[in-house]
Parts: structure tokens; C-alpha cells; sequence
């Protein structure tokens, strides 16, 4: 059954070498007791041992079922220890706090096996310790502890028995009974005994080997014949280590050691909580939290601004995108004045742009437009009586005028939209609440209307050598000269014009890019001397510097942030009018329509599209990817470069803000470093001395057959018992933490959603605590699995 070849085992310590076996080689029979005799130090037990499968030896092959057993595969050994071989220790390896049953019974509970407390008496009752099975191990005399460790043995019923001097604190009434027994279990399983006791092996030998310092000096065998199909075993090879047996020793251990378990458990709780906490600020998204708060606050729209420039942009295109014009001139319909508003939004789809209608619908033609409850309430409350409601608005025609045209036009408020005006006083909106404060009308409602402009509504300057028109330094019928567009001011108007090729009609005349027509006075000022102007009776062709070049300015001064506008034009023609000519700095009966600068239809919307009508963007986060607009626009978190920014309610606090809470995170941080140092180095000392105090049951069980992945489950189960208890509290504390300061933090009254409990941040605080148990517990582990069973009893 069992052969050893060539084996040696060398101990070395040091300069100190010592060999225990050398050049061992022998068979041992399937079944009969075999006796290894010597005197003291000869090698016995160490032979044993290795018989037994808890040492390895240095040199050699050990051959079970004449297959060559691999002391380098942990599982082959763990198997073999578990199904085939039970032991006798010399010095009884008992579970001291362990009732005697439970010593006796502890193989078949490795196993999961089902025990049978009659059949437990019955083993202890062989040995003479029936009434001794509810006593602990730790009560019994050296005597008795030894005759449970020989009950232990026979209990399992295994293949091999090995007994290493089982009867050395026996007296020799008790030692005749023991060998009685183990002669019988010998008939069917085979029996090495460790012994010196000539007269019992004179007695029960069926092999004798005798050892001097470590060699076998001769063999005597009474087996003659051996037929190994002819051996009955109870044992079954498939036997594992139960699951349920390491769960239940992992509670026994946190039971003997309460309050470190408690202390355990606290102080993994303070660190998870930390750094949970820690975790939250770090993977805080300072562009998710803008646009959660924004919708917590109802707040489902923010504008895009130009930073650089402080114009407005005109580049998104979308659903999502409002275009929001700066308007400049009231809408009055008679007495009633309909609430002024600084802007008119254009929307191209309203169903896609997340607005609430309290009344009616949204417009659907350029006649059309839509209002906000607070314009409309303020409106009731400057223009009508108490009886009026937001729903008698609907249908009410106003006036409209566009900043930048000369004339008006009516239009029909067809539905009132329901805002969070009420947030602030309805005296005084937050200049930011555009969305509060604005008109809504259909996309391309306000270029519609431009197109109909004749007039601008900015000034001009013209420059000539050293002499300048302004026209802000005249007044005609009642208004400014401005410029004007060639082809909007044909129809209607009899105007004839001087050219280099004589007198037209301004219908018949059309002019290049940069050709103007002046009015004969700007001409005079801005070309002649003051005793050498033209009149219209020596008005000729002759007389004009056709072709002459001359600086042309214009601006609009109620448009906000409108630059000057300049360009080097031509003069073309002179504009005629024969029932009106204005004396020098006499206008009152000059005709307006011919006191105007005449421009292309070109140059006059490249200098009043070249700075168009102030304009932003609305953008609705609500329908649209929001996180990525805000990653690339959103300046007050990213720092970002890009000259359209977005701009929320809270953007005046929130840089100053963010540094606080960076401050905190950094706080939260350094606490959380401390605490999971001590956490390792506490639970490395804790795991350190529970396996100082369990350290020979530790090679007891091993010796019985538990992998080192089974003795590290063991303490892994034993935390991940505490964890349970752990994790879930911190999780609920880190939440707790968030929710109350998510609560109490309000920016411009405001409320912030600053922090948030992620699922990845669950995933990372279970990692991180695995990670920090595994460092914890591998460490000293690792030292003492390298061991073999044997050695980690000799630990004790």
C-alpha cells in the first residue's frame, strides 16, 4: 500500500544541518500493525509524518496505491490526509476548548458528515470515557486527553492509522487495552505505531522496523502473505471539507474574541464611512451636479453666452436650442401696455422644448406670439383691473415692434407658458431668468419682420479728409437721418438722384456694393467749402466728385454691446428733391425720406447684419445631451477656453463654492488615509493574534485534511461576517451624510445637488474593503501556510 524510496530528511538551521532520515526505503503492507521502534530521536515520528503526509521529506519518493505521491500538490496531500490517513499525536492535539464529543467526532464534521451521538459513545465507551463526553478536552487528565485522541482516531475509521507512542502516559492495564483495540482495527486497515515498548510489540507486531539515528538497521515482518482485494474500508475517497463546517468555526472564533471583533467592526466602519465620503467628493461630476440642480430647481434651461466679446452667439441649431433676441422698443396696443420684456425667444419646436402651457397653445405663424405667467400677471397689473385673468390675454392683439425697424405691427398672444417666476419677487427677476422674462414666438419670426426694415434706427457718421457729418446733429420731421435700404425705399417714393451720367430715377439706378447716394446738404458739408455750396439751381453732374471715397459709420446706440461698424464707400449720386432743400442747420422743412443715406441692399444688411440684433441660446437639458454640452461650454467647472459659455442662476457663487468643497474633499481624504492605515494595521494584528491563539488547531485541522484555502476561508469568513454588519452601516451612514448636505447647501437660494451615492461608488467601497481585508489577512497568513501541519503544531 505504502512504499518509501530512497527517502531523507534534512533539517537545516543555520550552519546547523541534521539529518532526521537518510536513505529510507520500505514497503508497508495494506493492512496488519506495523511497530517502528528506536530509541528516542531516532526518527520515528518523522517517518511518520511523512508517512502520514504532514511532512515532506528532502529527498525521495513516498508511493501510495503505487502512485507516486506530489509533495508539491497541495490538493493531492489535502485529499490524502483527508480520506486516507488518521493520526495518534504524541502529544494528543486535542481541540483543549472543545467537549471530548466534539474532539472524538470533529473528522466526520470537516466532512459535513451527519454524527450519530450513540456512535460517539460507543467509540468513547472502547476507551473507557463514555461519561467523560460532555466534559472539555482542556478538563481531562494526560491520561484521558490521550485516549480521546486514540477514540478521535478510530472514529474516522480511515485506511491508515498512524500513532505516535499512543500509549506513553498510559498505565499498563489501560496500554494492554488500547494495543487490544488497535490489533483489532488492524485486521482490516493498517496500524503504524511509533513505540519502545518491547513487550508490546512482542505482543501485537505483524512488521517491526528498528531505527538508529534516522537509518533502519533491520526489518522483521510475520506477514507472509497479504491479498489487498480482500481489504473491507468504511472509508469514502470523495470526501470533502464542508462549507458549513468553516462557517461554523469562523463564528467560533468571533464568539472567543467579542470585544476585538467589536473594536474590529467600529473601526472598519469609520473607515468605509470616510472613505466612502472621500470617494463621493472625488468622483463628484461638477457638470452632472449643475445640471441636477438645475432640474431639482425646476430650472430645465440655461443660457449660452459669447465670453469673450459679451455678444451673443448665433451657431446651435436643434430642438433643444432656443434663439433668444435682446429686444429694445415696448408693445403698446392703445392705453393698454402689454409688460415690457428685454427679450423675444424663438423656438422651432415647443412640443421638443419642454415649456408648460397654462393657457392656449404655442404661436404657429410670424402673427403670433406666446407669453410667460409672469409677463402676463404683470401686465394685468399695470394695465388692467383685478378681474382680469391670464386666460383673457389669449386672443388679445398688441402692437410689436422690433428692435432695429422703423415700423410696427400687430400681433395675437395665443398662449400663456407656466414658469418658476415666483421664486424670486415678481418686482424683480434675477436678470439670469430669461425664461421668466421673455416673449416666444415661432423660429424665424424676427428675421421675417427685419426684412421688411427700411430704415435702421442707428446713426451715422461720415468722414472726409478732416470734415465729419454726424447725423445725430440733425432732426427731420421729428426723428434722426439714418441709412436706408435702396430697393425698400422704392416703392412709393418719387425720389430722382443727380448722377455722373445726369438726372434718374431712383427706380432706374442700381448701385454696386459699396456705392452710396447722399443728400445734397451731407454732400456740401462734407465736400465743399461753406461759400462754395451747391444749390439745386446750379445742380449738375458737372459740379459732383462722382466717384470719391469717404468713410461711412454706423451704430445702432440702443442696441446693447453693438461695436461701430466702418467702411471706405463711393459716392454714386446726389439725391434730388425739388419741393425741399434745407438751409444750413435748418431742417424743419426738409422731407425725411430724403434726408436718409441710400444704400445697396447689400451694404445696408452688411452693416446692420454685421452686428445683427443682440442674440443668445436657451438650451433645454431636459431633451437633450446635456452633460456633453456642459463638459465642453460649461466654463465655471471646466475652465474651458471656448468663447460660448454657459451660464446658469448660481454661477456667481459656484467657483468659490467648488474651491470649499475641494478644500473638504481634501479634508475628507487625509482622514480616511489615517483611518485605513490603522484599519490594516489593527486587523493585521488582529488576524496576527488569532492565529497566534489558534495556531496548532490551525495544524491540527490541516493535518486532518483542510487546504490552506480552507484555513483562509476560514478567517475571510470570519470578517466577511463583521463586513456584513459594516458595509450595509457605512453605506447607509455615507447616505445619510450626502442627503443632509445636499440638503443644507443653497446657492442663491438654490438648492444644490452636490453629492450622490453612485452605483460605482458602492462597487469601489466593496472593492476597496475587500482589498483592505485581503491586505490584512494575506499578510500573516501567508507566512503560516507556507508551513507544513506538522511544523505549525510544533508552533505551539
Amino acid at each position: 500500500m505504502i512504499k518509501l524510496s530512497h527517502v531523507h530528511k534534512i533539517y537545516q538551521t543555520n550552519d546547523f544541518t541534521q539529518h532526521a532520515l537518510e536513505d529510507i526505503s520500505i514497503e508497508l503492507p495494506s493492512y496488519g500493525m506495523v511497530f517502528v521502534s528506536g530509541k528516542s530521536g531516532c526518527g520515528k515520528s518523522t517517518l511518520l509524518n511523512i508517512i502520514g503526509g504532514i511532512d515532506h521529506p528532502s529527498k525521495g519518493d513516498v508511493y501510495y496505491q503505487h502512485q507516486k505521491m506530489d509533495f508539491k500538490n497541495q490538493s493531492i496531500l489535502n485529499s490524502y490526509r483527508l480520506n486516507e490517513i488518521s493520526f495518534i499525536f504524541q502529544k494528543f492535539n486535542l481541540l483543549a476548548n472543545e467537549y471530548v464529543s466534539h474532539n472524538v467526532s470533529i473528522q466526520g464534521m470537516i466532512t459535513g458528515q451527519k454524527m450519530n451521538h450513540v456512535d460517539v459513545l460507543d467509540c468513547l465507551n472502547q476507551v473507557g470515557l463514555s461519561d467523560y463526553s460532555g466534559h472539555l478536552a482542556n478538563q481531562l487528565s494526560i491520561g484521558q486527553q490521550q485516549r480521546v485522541a486514540i477514540s478521535r482516531a478510530l472514529f474516522k475509521n480511515s485506511r491508515i492509522l498512524i500513532a505516535d507512542e499512543p500509549t506513553s502516559n498510559l498505565d499498563s492495564q489501560n496500554s494492554l487495552a488500547i494495543f487490544n483495540l488497535l490489533k483489532a482495527y488492524s485486521k482490516d486497515h493498517l496500524v503504524v505505531v511509533a513505540s519502545h515498548d518491547a513487550d508490546m510489540i512482542q505482543l501485537f507486531s505483524d512488521m517491526t522496523i528498528y531505527m538508529v539515528d534516522g537509518r533502519i538497521t533491520s526489518i522483521e515482518s510475520k506477514i507472509i502473505h497479504h491479498d489487498e482485494s480482500t481489504v473491507e474500508t468504511k472509508n469514502d475517497s470523495t470526501k470533502k471539507v464542508s462549507g458549513l463546517f468553516i462557517f461554523m468555526k469562523a463564528l467560533g472564533f468571533i464568539k472567543q474574541r467579542r470585544m476585538k471583533s467589536l473594536f474590529s467592526i467600529i473601526l472598519g466602519l469609520l473607515t468605509i464611512v470616510f472613505f466612502g465620503i472621500s470617494l463621493t467628493f472625488l468622483t463628484m461630476d461638477k457638470n452632472q451636479m449643475v445640471i441636477d440642480s438645475l432640474i431639482q430647481n425646476s430650472i430645465n434651461h440655461v443660457r449660452i453666452v459669447n465670453s469673450n466679446t459679451e455678444a451673443y452667439t448665433n451657431t446651435y441649431d436643434g430642438e433643444a436650442f432656443g434663439g433668444s433676441y435682446r429686444n429694445i422698443d415696448p408693445m403698446f396696443k392703445e392705453e393698454l401696455h402689454l409688460r415690457w420684456s428685454p427679450f423675444t425667444t424663438e423656438i422651432k419646436n415647443f412640443d421638443q422644448f419642454d415649456l408648460t402651457f397654462m393657457h392656449g397653445s404655442a404661436p404657429t405663424n410670424y402673427d403670433e406670439i406666446a407669453i410667460t405667467d409672469y409677463i402676463g400677471h404683470r401686465t394685468i397689473l399695470e394695465s388692467f383691473d383685478d378681474q382680469t385673468s391670464l386666460g383673457d390675454l389669449i386672443g388679445m392683439e398688441f402692437t410689436f415692434n422690433v428692435a432695429g425697424r422703423d415700423s410696427s405691427f400687430i400681433i395675437v398672444v395665443t398662449g400663456i407658458i407656466q414658469t418658476d417666476f415666483s421664486r424670486k419677487n415678481q418686482y424683480g427677476m434675477n436678470p439670469s431668468d430669461i425664461l421668466s422674462d421673455s416673449y416666444y414666438v415661432r423660429d424665424g419670426f424676427i428675421d421675417f419682420h427685419l426684412n421688411d426694415m427700411i430704415y435702421a434706427n442707428g446713426s451715422f457718421t461720415l468722414e472726409y479728409l478732416d470734415k465729419h457729418v454726424q447725423s445725430l446733429n440733425f432732426v427731420v420731421d421729428g426723428s434722426y437721418p439714418t441709412i436706408v435700404k435702396e430697393s425698400k425705399l422704392l416703392a412709393g417714393i418719387n425720389l430722382k438722384v443727380v448722377t455722373e451720367s445726369g438726372m434718374t430715377r431712383l427706380d432706374s439706378l442700381l448701385l454696386q456694393d459699396n456705392e452710396v447716394i447722399l443728400p445734397l446738404h451731407y454732400y456740401n458739408v462734407l465736400f465743399r467749402d461753406t461759400n462754395d455750396f451747391i444749390t439745386k439751381e446750379n445742380l449738375n453732374s458737372s459740379h459732383i466728385e462722382y466717384g470719391s471715397e469717404f468713410t461711412l459709420e454706423y451704430k445702432d446706440q440702443r442696441l446693447i454691446n453693438q461695436p461701430e461698424y466702418r467702411k471706405e464707400v463711393i459716392l454714386k449720386g446726389i439725391i434730388y428733391d425739388d419741393l425741399h432743400e434745407p438751409m444750413e442747420d435748418n431742417f424743419d422743412n426738409y422731407d425725411y425720406k430724403a434726408s436718409n443715406i441710400i444704400l445697396s441692399d447689400t451694404l445696408f444688411n452688411e452693416f446692420t447684419d454685421g452686428y445683427d440684433l443682440s442674440y443668445q441660446y436657451l438650451l433645454n437639458i431636459k431633451s437633450f445631451d446635456a452633460y456633453q454640452f456642459f463638459q465642453r461650454h460649461y466654463s465655471a467647472v471646466n475652465n474651458t477656453l471656448e468663447t460660448d459659455i454657459i451660464v446658469t442662476p448660481f454661477d456667481s457663487t459656484y467657483v468659490g463654492f467648488i474651491r470649499n468643497i475641494q478644500r473638504l474633499s481634501d479634508l475628507f481624504i487625509m482622514v480616511c488615509v489615517t483611518f485605513a492605515v490603522f484599519s490594516i494595521i489593527f486587523i493585521y494584528y488582529n488576524t496576527s493574534s488569532n492565529i497566534e491563539l489558534h495556531k496548532k488547531e490551525i495544524g491540527i485541522y490541516r493535518s486532518m485534511g483542510l487546504s490552506r484555502l480552507n484555513i483562509f476561508e476560514l478567517f475571510i469568513i470570519e470578517n466577511i461576517i463583521n463586513l456584513i454588519i459594516i458595509i450595509p452601516s457605512a453605506l447607509y451612514v455615507i447616505y445619510l451624510f450626502t442627503q443632509s448636505l445636499n440638503k443644507n447647501v443653497v446657492l442663491d437660494n438654490y438648492q444644490m445637488e452636490l453629492l450622490k451615492l453612485t452605483q460605482s461608488n458602492v462597487i469601489f467601497i466593496i472593492l476597496f474593503t475587500v482589498i483592505l481585508l485581503m491586505i490584512s489577512i494575506s499578510a500573516p497568513l501567508i507566512n503560516l501556510l507556507k508551513k507544513t501541519p506538522v511544523e505549525i503544531i510544533r508552533l505551539d
